[in-house]
């Protein structure tokens, strides 16, 4: 019995073009799963073990619980 998907690699330029489609969906996925920029640093939380980006505005780590500090600027400034 003939099976309809036995020659679908068989040509060369159907395995190249395969092959440059898989590789294009990898090199996608690893740069769209990197570290996204413009959105802000935030707060980096100051624990060594952590380093978790907070938002702008908060006191303690998400993650972590540490407090942030307020480089100097005020007990009330968050920025």
């Amino acid at each position: 019995m003939f099976c309809l998907y036995s020659n679908w690699l068989s040509s060369p330029l159907t395995f190249a073009i395969t092959l440059a489609a898989g590789i294009l969906l990898l090199i996608s996925v690893v740069v769209l799963s990197g570290p996204r920029g413009g959105r802000g640093a935030g707060r980096r939380c100051p624990n060594p073990a952590c380093g978790h980006a907070n938002p702008i505005r908060a006191r303690y780590c998400a993650r972590c619980g540490h407090e942030l500090t307020n480089s100097g600027r005020g007990p009330h400034c968050f920025g």
